[in-house]
């Protein structure tokens, strides 16, 4: 008499071969996740430093503003020349000056003088660097 057991047989080896798919899936999710992470965190940080850069700007225009407010009491030939050492254009009652963000942008401030004080005509960010057109697109010929 032959034995011939008849039951549940366990392959081994396509089990493995699951676990092993299953485990360098996860790997593969894992080591995507850290790469996005530490390119999320790279672009946190220089928006952190553009920002901190801007609102560095911004104080030191809102200090020469202030500035220009306590100088305006004084005869209109001596607010000339204080204005002018803040490192200010005076032309007619408009007063401007400019504070460096970075290479690439200049916070622009131009103020009008009036009686009492000034009024915010501009107070904006604009590019300063040049910008110099690509010549042109490279395009497979198909060679």
């Amino acid at each position: 008499m032959e034995s011939s057991r008849k039951g549940p047989r366990i392959n081994i080896g396509s089990v493995s071969l699951t676990v092993i798919f299953a485990v360098l899936c996860l790997t593969i999710f894992a080591v995507l996740s850290l790469s996005t992470a530490n390119a999320e965190r790279q672009l946190a940080e220089k928006t952190a430093q553009a920002v901190r850069n801007y609102y560095e700007a911004d104080l030191a225009c809102a200090e020469r503003a202030e500035a220009v407010a306590k100088i305006l009491p004084l005869d209109p030939r001596q607010q000339e020349e204080q204005i002018r050492q803040l490192g200010a254009e005076v032309k007619e009652d408009i007063v401007s000056f400019q504070e460096k963000i970075d290479e690439q942008q200049a916070l622009f401030v131009k103020l009008r003088l009036e009686e009492g004080g000034f009024r915010i005509l501009a107070w904006q960010a604009q590019n300063v660097g040049e910008w110099s057109p690509e010549e042109g697109i490279a395009v497979w010929q198909g060679n």
